[in-house]
């Protein structure tokens, strides 16, 4: 059965509505007040064009690269999807950012009942990149397992320029703080045993950000909590 690419953008466009309306995250306690909430605009299951609105912060169109190769080897069938992403934010006074980013899917899976089914075998599922931020520093990012349909491991994962790291601790709770079981809700942002922002991936998606940080800190969280939201977008796709 062959799907379109506009009858994916309609399933995507239809859970996104289902979880708009069903949940919300739970944010952490330090996070309920003395921060800036924006609201993300222009999620499309990354369409072509796509771009993204949060507060005072819009990207430029998403360039996207989307690869998919197959193999067997001894009976064991391989799938691998490799999606690159390039595009800059650009932030209030003049701020600006560009994202760099390389996610790469594989899957192994065994045939089983005279080749009629298969049965899964193994799953990676990493994202990494480089963020440049308008002054000229470089922080580079790794994001494991960044599906947000994650049942066997806990997406996680941390960005750093060498000398400061701002780790990455997935939230599987809504805001009734009931466990919502194989699934990411979002991400929480952790400067040592500080946490200093979130980003929301269900319904059209929020970016938390803690109002005491630095504009350079604050244009740093509002970027990479894109580049998961668009991340995010595809792995609804590819799933």
């Amino acid at each position: 059965m062959t799907i379109r690419t506009g009858q994916l953008f309609f399933v995507f466009s239809l859970s996104m509505l289902l979880a708009s309306c069903s949940t919300t995250m739970m944010l952490n306690d330090n996070l309920e007040t003395g921060v800036e909430v924006l609201e993300v605009k222009g999620r499309s299951g990354g369409m072509p064009g796509q771009k993204l609105v949060f507060g005072d912060y819009v990207s430029s169109k998403v360039e996207r690269k989307i690869a998919m190769a197959e193999a067997e080897t001894y009976a064991v069938s391989s799938r691998t999807t490799r999606d690159t992403m390039q595009f800059n934010v650009f932030g209030p006074a003049g701020n600006s950012s560009r994202v760099f980013c390389l996610s790469k899917k594989s899957e192994m899976s065994l045939p089983i009942a005279g080749d009629k089914y298969q049965m899964a075998v193994g799953a990676q599922n990493a994202c990494f990149g480089k963020i440049v931020l308008g002054e000229g520093s470089d922080w580079s990012f790794t994001i494991a397992n960044p599906s947000p349909i994650a049942p066997d491991v806990v997406s996680e994962g941390v960005i750093s320029n060498g000398q400061t790291a701002i780790s990455f601790k997935a939230v599987q709770q809504n805001d009734k703080g009931k466990q919502v079981e194989g699934r990411v809700l979002g991400f929480e942002f952790w400067n040592g045993k500080e946490v200093v922002g979130a980003v929301e991936l269900i319904g059209g998606g929020r970016i938390i950000i803690k109002k005491s940080l630095p504009q350079g800190m604050k244009s740093l969280i509002a970027t990479i909590a894109a580049t998961m939201l668009l991340r995010y977008d595809m792995n609804m796709m590819e799933n």
